[in-house]
């Protein structure tokens, strides 16, 4: 059974590039394209599904594709898990400039699912990324996120970025201590993460010189806008992790979500724990065991 694309749309002015955007890159990734209507505005002349049925058609005699669609619109987070539980891959269109309601922010509604990564996609860039930007902790759900960047993106190049607290490291030593002391303690610290993120490459049958890897220092955010920016990346992979209904009001944003809204190129969040889905990324991975 193929994995499946599920493409929530509101069927306004930018959606058919969106969509069209979204089969690209299921027919890249040999994935199901399914579509979901996540508008309001609709009348009894104007039937939304059926618009959707139509473009559905249409897609598939444009790409070829096995695309469907759900007969019912995505009106509540419970329908939302039903049809999300489903898929491998939940894609939506960047939210335009400006304050959104937070009932009405569908990257909000996907995220606390967290069961399925999101794809939050511009449609002024191009479906097939060349350089893949992926900030990595060096956690263990780092290797997660390369998987699912080299399974979007298979020919790409992409950049590991850290961003590391040196300080905290250097800080370790005493406060006395000699500044070629010190100098020792960050130039050590900066081999040990450089020797962490090569490690990385473990189990990757992508070319060596495919992966490259940077590392930074300072406010996280701040530096993965600067890195995306200095390089040009197409898509950023970023992780996700759950985070309590008390920190979930629109001005406290994941650092997920934030960089979805501030940059100007797709941005893939994934759950840190492994999705429940039967389907992974396996393309240009091989398990180390």
């Amino acid at each position: 059974m193929s994995a499946v694309l599920l493409a929530l749309t509101p069927l306004d002015a930018h959606s058919p590039r969106h969509l069209e955007k979204a089969a690209a890159l299921a027919r890249a990734t040999g994935m199901q394209l399914r579509l979901a209507y996540c508008g309001t505005g609709h009348n009894v002349f104007d039937s939304p599904l059926a618009r959707l049925e139509q473009r559905a058609r249409h897609l598939r005699r444009q790409f070829g594709l096995v695309v469907d669609t759900i007969e019912e619109a995505m009106v509540s987070l419970e329908v939302l898990r039903f049809h999300a539980n489903r898929c491998a891959l939940l894609c939506l269109a960047a939210e335009p400039p400006g304050p959104v309601p937070p009932d009405t922010h569908w990257l909000v509604r996907a995220l606390r699912l967290h069961t399925v990564p999101v794809l939050v996609m511009r449609t002024h860039t191009p479906a097939d990324y060349h350089k893949v930007l992926v900030p990595v902790s060096l956690r263990a759900d780092s290797a997660h996120l390369l998987r699912w960047a080299m399974a979007l993106a298979v020919r790409a190049h992409i950049d590991v970025f850290h961003v590391a607290d040196l300080p905290d490291v250097a800080s370790r030593a005493r406060d006395d201590a000699d500044p070629i002391v010190m100098e020792h303690f960050l130039r050590k610290a900066c081999v040990d993460v450089h020797q962490r993120m090569a490690q990385l490459a473990r189990g990757l049958s992508q070319p060596q010189g495919a992966l490259q890897y940077a590392m930074a220092h300072g406010p996280v955010r701040e530096r993965i806008l600067a890195q995306q920016t200095h390089h040009g990346h197409g898509l950023v992979v970023v992780g996700s992790g759950p985070r309590p209904c008390w920190a979930w009001p629109m001005w406290r944003h994941p650092l997920g979500m934030s960089l979805a809204n501030d940059m100007p190129v797709d941005v893939l969040i994934v759950p840190k724990a492994p999705p429940r889905s039967a389907w992974m990324p396996v393309r240009g991975w091989r398990s180390a065991t």
